[in-house]
């Protein structure tokens, strides 16, 4: 189940980082993530329970081990899920680095697994599965450390609205189809990664962007649809070309 993770996840980074000061240290990610086995780490769920705080606490996270790339994302139950998401802002220091307060970030989180479908694969279950394997790949590599502000919190933003109402099939389908999607393609990237990114956005600016500069919105966004059109599968092989 791990590696299935892995392609897609791999192709959010990637994009997000193609700028050549970045590839040393992304390659370090990439050659973690190939050699991945799934194992099952046996964290019970009272290591991410706390009796007094809205939020998981930096220590619940620690002790969670949530920056593993073996942890098991299955051991959680979907509140439990949410508050991960937005504990492992925290540990990032995204509020800070962003400008905004916590309640900021909870609320796009909230607002993006409201929106996820109920479908087998792109559910709130694959947001919290995805962001965590990010956050276990940037504390392992040490890109936490060397990305800038605006690339991080890019990254994680973009991380949590990636499939926002996903339709459950593919890109292929939706152009057999007509979908109404179609209408937001560009040009040499998917309808669905289109959609994810405009809906994303949308959401950042309501939950997010209120009080900050608009040069900073303007960096974010130019992040946050880079990445998100980077997981369109059919731009995997591009992708990892630019590294070779």
């Amino acid at each position: 189940m791990r590696r299935q993770r892995i392609r897609p996840l791999l192709a959010v980074a990637a994009l997000a980082l193609l700028r050549a000061e970045w590839t040393a240290a992304l390659g370090r990610a990439l050659l973690f993530a190939r050699g991945l086995q799934a194992e099952r780490n046996g964290r019970s769920r009272q290591a991410l329970q706390t009796a007094d705080s809205t939020f998981l606490s930096r220590q619940a996270l620690q002790t969670a081990d949530l920056d593993s790339l073996a942890f098991d994302t299955q051991t959680l139950s979907a509140s439990e899920s949410g508050e991960a998401i937005v504990a492992m802002a925290e540990s990032l220091k995204l509020p800070e680095k962003l400008g905004v307060d916590v309640d900021s970030i909870k609320s796009y989180v909230g607002a993006c697994l409201a929106e996820m479908p109920e479908n087998p694969y792109h559910s709130a279950d694959h947001v919290f599965d995805v962001v965590q394997f990010l956050y276990a790949c940037l504390h392992s590599t040490g890109l936490d450390h060397v990305l800038s502000d605006v690339q991080l919190a890019g990254l994680y933003l973009a991380a949590v609205g990636h499939d926002l109402q996903h339709t459950g099939c593919s890109n292929a389908l939706l152009k057999l189809t007509g979908h109404p999607y179609l209408l937001e393609a560009e040009q040499g990237v998917g309808p669905l990664e289109c959609h994810h990114a405009n809906r994303a956005l949308a959401l950042i600016e309501q939950h997010v962007y209120p009080g900050l500069p608009d040069e900073q919105q303007q960096k974010l966004s130019k992040v946050i649809r880079q990445v998100i059109h980077g997981t369109d599968v059919a731009r995997h092989e591009e992708i990892l070309d630019a590294f070779k």
